[in-house]
């Protein structure tokens, strides 16, 4: 079970770091192990963006700034520092004047015009396959799928999907707490992975069964009043393969109106 040497920024007395070392299956079995020693809990960074790098991860939180830097204890002596990476930034254009901020409450305000409609429709894989559409426009990604709970609440199962193995997926299951998509639901925590190959969290059985090259994802929970319903989940961000804290924003808001929709449909 690998060992972490845990920073965590400005959580301490007077803002000052917090620091501390962890064992764990995971990078954030170790982190929680940290936090929950000094009282802080993991809903105070709301999203989490991870980049987990050979010595280590990089932890952001949902303003894009760093939160916990993790190295692990075998490369902590011969690096006794990580260098965090700078801050991730909506891109703008040449073309386009509007700050990152006015951007995004755009796109979340026309997302509100597209989704009021969903609440109208009796059929739930309908829902999710439009709000899947929403989420791939909106965030490019090559591929998508959006997975709603078994009633024993062991699994998750897909609804919707797209990508070049959409049809190859359809009826696979994922046990709760496996994988991305697993660890979300279970945790009630949307994550962002730039780098599936060196996280364990990734599960890479259901690519590796259909031959699909993940690289990197981006998953949110549906879940209301503690209930897990689901999860929706993009994978290989189009372009620089690495996904932002405002697309987390952004998909967090398409899977809280599928549970909305949920909840008002089966009360």
């Amino acid at each position: 079970m690998p060992m972490y040497d845990v920073t965590v920024v400005g959580k301490g007395k007077q803002g000052k770091d917090v620091r501390g070392t962890a064992s764990g299956e995971s990078w954030f079995e170790a982190m929680s192990a940290v936090l929950a020693q000094n009282d802080i809990k993991v809903a105070e960074f709301g999203n989490i963006m991870c980049e987990v790098k050979a010595d280590g991860v990089v932890v952001r939180g949902g303003d894009g700034q760093v939160a916990v830097n993790m190295i692990t204890i075998d490369e902590a002596k011969a690096a006794p520092k990580m260098k965090a990476a700078p801050p991730s930034t909506m891109p703008t254009t040449a073309a386009s004047a509007q700050s990152p901020e006015s951007r995004l409450s755009d796109i979340v305000a026309d997302l509100m015009v597209k989704t009021s409609e969903i609440q109208l429709c009796d059929d739930v894989n309908e829902v999710a396959n439009r709000l899947l559409d929403l989420a791939m426009q909106v965030i490019p990604s090559e591929s998508g799928g959006v997975f709603l709970s078994d009633i024993n609440g062991d699994a998750l199962h897909f609804v919707a999907t797209r990508g070049p193995k959409a049809d190859e997926v359809k009826g696979l299951r994922v046990k709760m707490g496996q994988g991305v998509v697993g660890f979300c639901a279970q945790n009630g925590v949307a994550l962002g992975v730039g780098d599936t190959a060196h996280d364990p969290l990734f599960c890479k059985e259901i690519s590796t069964s259909v031959g699909y090259s993940t690289r990197s994802l981006l998953c949110a929970p549906v879940q209301h009043g503690g209930r897990v319903y689901g999860a929706i989940e993009l994978v290989n961000h189009k372009g620089d393969d690495h996904y932002a804290p405002h697309d987390i924003d952004l998909l967090n808001f398409l899977a809280h109106e599928f549970v909305e929709y949920l909840v008002h449909r089966n009360p």
